[in-house]
């Protein structure tokens, strides 16, 4: 009775295991044959796109995008190139300082000149301060937009 048993185990295991390698036989078979049917497609539409035209289309499309990205690239870096060479950020940096040196100096003055006139007239020494403090916060407005715009 043993024996009856492991024949049919034995017999049972190599029925599932030709079962088993007759399906992945098929499956195999089966994603040959959906390959074969891709290629003829893929061959047929490759085909159709050189007769039509579009490769060649497309190449020279992809050509005159390469060219022209090139070319705005060389004008990009031959503008940078120049500035950086005839001083303009420099010379713009310089005017915005010097600017900026005259305006503390006219603020200094009109303080000096209310702080004389104070004892004098103090309604004019008044309006004379806030001139000289709205000189000088529009001097600092100014100089931070210039800086702003000056940066890279």
């Amino acid at each position: 009775m043993v024996l009856e048993k492991k024949e049919s185990d034995a017999s049972h295991s190599e029925s599932s295991l030709s079962t088993s390698a007759q399906q992945t036989t098929e499956r195999v078979k089966d994603a040959a044959r959906k390959m074969k049917e891709q290629a003829a497609i893929v061959r047929e539409t490759v085909k159709t796109l050189r007769e039509s035209g579009a490769i060649t289309e497309v190449a020279a499309a992809v050509r005159e995008i390469a060219i022209a990205a090139r070319d705005t690239s060389r004008e990009i870096s031959e503008a940078a190139r120049q500035i950086r060479d005839d001083n303009s950020i420099q010379d713009t940096m310089a005017a915005i300082e010097e600017t900026t040196k005259a305006a503390r100096d006219t603020i200094e003055d009109i303080k000096t000149t209310a702080q004389k006139a104070k004892g004098a007239a103090p309604e004019t020494t008044r309006i004379a301060s806030k001139a000289a403090q709205t000189v000088k916060d529009k001097a600092r407005e100014v100089t931070q937009k210039s800086k702003q715009k000056a940066e890279p």
